[in-house]
């Protein structure tokens, strides 16, 4: 309890922003952007991911995620790699939503389609929809903690 009283004060007090935005600056990046959202770069191409059935999302894998936004150019495999801090992707649903074929599911940020095929095939195999799943309400996503 006392290390969850210790989070909860430094987000309400803003000190835990502030660690971030010294982080930010710290490795190169320009700290202005925790309070301006303008000032982040912004990647010239977006495309959605559509749902491909009716169902409920009942599972997202972390890891495939990871892959598809490291396949946009937004991650390296070796330190000499350009890292590209435009390109990645925004989730539209999480793991209980129930969606509809054709709903965007996420969206892909890229250039010029730069790893798009590789991204969108590991987005695919990340996101499984139930078409017999029950959709779950958001306080019963948490599976537990782990201490």
């Amino acid at each position: 309890n006392a290390a969850l009283a210790r989070a909860t004060n430094a987000l309400s007090s803003g000190r835990a922003l502030d660690v971030f935005a010294r982080m930010i600056e710290r490795q190169g990046g320009d700290p202005r952007v925790v309070d301006d959202y303008d000032l982040m770069p912004v990647a010239p191409d977006r495309e959605p991911l559509m749902a491909w059935a009716d169902g409920v999302v009942t599972r997202v894998l972390a890891g495939s995620i990871g892959r598809a936004t490291h396949a946009l150019g937004a991650g390296r495999t070796t330190v000499d790699e350009p890292v590209d801090h435009a390109v990645g992707l925004r989730m539209l649903v999480a793991r209980g939503d129930r969606v509809r074929q054709g709903q965007p599911l996420l969206e892909l940020h890229h250039r010029g389609g730069h790893g798009l095929d590789a991204a969108r095939a590991l987005c695919r195999e990340a996101i499984h929809i139930d078409p017999a799943g029950q959709p779950m309400p958001a306080g019963d996503r948490i599976l537990g903690e782990v201490r």
